[in-house]
């Protein structure tokens, strides 16, 4: 047997017991034949016992599968609320990537001057996406915010030396003086990104400007006041679906009150965005809030939008269990776990 076909039958195996133990995880809860439904098979008399046992095996099967469908479904719906762990690059992925973060709405790496979004299109179809910021600082520090518990460790074949063991989590990233006097925070959930400009006090934000590449088209909703960014995957024969970024909101603080600043998006002719601010205080710092809601896996811009809820920062950790090429990416922390796979992608989050 050739080296590759036995590499092929290894990959077929992980495969396999990745999809075996998502039914585990899923179904574990369900299973048991309730002691109810045992004893009045045990009661029963000997004539009707067979027809006693199909049809509670029968019962029992329909409510474990109506039960695994709402499990799955709560799981789910938890899996996209949690917030996104930032993972540094300390040699495990391309060098020009500084943090990368994985969810629902796909693979988001940050690099100098840019974000690049990995986002699944369909069930088998991706597109990458890059958000450029044009004029900005692509010698601005990237590091993380609020390390989270948990830590990544990443075992690639048989040589230790290669292995990446001990990767903390973050639960946001922050780009440094992207321009002169203005910060970018980055958190989300599986589903949203949302972007922070901290800008400071005689900073000027008209200098705050992007485009994105590898869209269709992008197209601002003036009744809303939200950017879509149409997005087209690798099948032809897949409609565009949306990118999505919601109308932004901007404030300045007054002591401990919050004072609204109008914003809204300005595209420009060449499908540069920019931002346009109504009157505010230049001698105070000013917040500025846009967020990302991410295509998750082809779905609508609005079932996106309904299933990636803005939720609270969680500090539960997380991380995926890749089970391809050979590759494990392992977390530990408590055992109290919920699963999906994704793009052939286990991800697991403890709660």
């Amino acid at each position: 047997m050739s080296s590759r076909q036995r590499r092929l039958g290894r990959e077929a195996v992980n495969s396999t017991l990745a999809v075996i133990l998502v039914l585990m995880v899923i179904l574990s809860p369900f299973v048991a034949v309730p002691a109810t439904n045992a004893a009045a098979i045990v009661a029963a008399p000997a004539v009707a016992a067979s027809s006693t046992v199909l049809a509670a095996d029968a019962t029992s099967a329909a409510d474990a599968m109506a039960s695994a469908a709402v499990h799955a479904d709560s799981a789910r719906l938890k899996l996209e609320r949690m917030g996104l762990a930032f993972e540094p690059n300390v040699g495990q992925m391309d060098a020009s990537v500084r943090f990368q973060a994985r969810g629902m709405g796909g693979i988001l790496s940050f690099m100098p001057g840019q974000v690049v979004l990995t986002l699944p299109t369909t069930a088998r179809t991706e597109a990458i996406v890059k958000l450029e910021f044009e004029g900005a600082n692509t010698a601005s520090d990237i590091t993380g915010l609020d390390q989270l518990p948990g830590v990544v460790n990443i075992i690639r074949g048989n040589d230790p030396s290669q292995w990446h063991v001990d990767i903390p989590t973050f639960a946001g990233v922050q780009y440094h003086e992207l321009y002169p006097g203005i910060a970018l925070d980055y958190v989300g959930t599986a589903g949203t990104l949302k972007g922070t400009y901290q800008v400071e006090p005689g900073a000027d934000p008209s200098c705050i400007r992007w485009h994105y590449s590898g869209v269709s088209s992008v197209h601002l909703d003036e009744a809303s006041g939200e950017l879509h960014v149409s997005v087209r995957g690798n099948d032809a024969s897949a409609g565009p679906t949306d990118l999505v970024e919601t109308a932004p909101v901007a404030w300045q603080m007054n002591g401990e009150q919050r004072t609204p600043i109008e914003v809204a998006y300005r595209v420009g002719a060449d499908g540069t965005v920019s931002l346009k601010l109504g009157e505010y205080d230049r001698t105070k710092p000013l917040t500025i809030d846009p967020t990302i809601v991410l295509p998750a896996g082809g779905a609508s811009p609005e079932a996106s939008r309904a299933s990636a809820r803005p939720a609270a920062k969680s500090s539960a950790p997380r991380a995926t269990f890749g089970t391809g090429s050979g590759t494990m990416s392992l977390l530990v922390m408590p055992a109290v776990a919920y699963s999906a796979c994704i793009s052939g992608m286990m991800i697991f989050c403890w709660l």
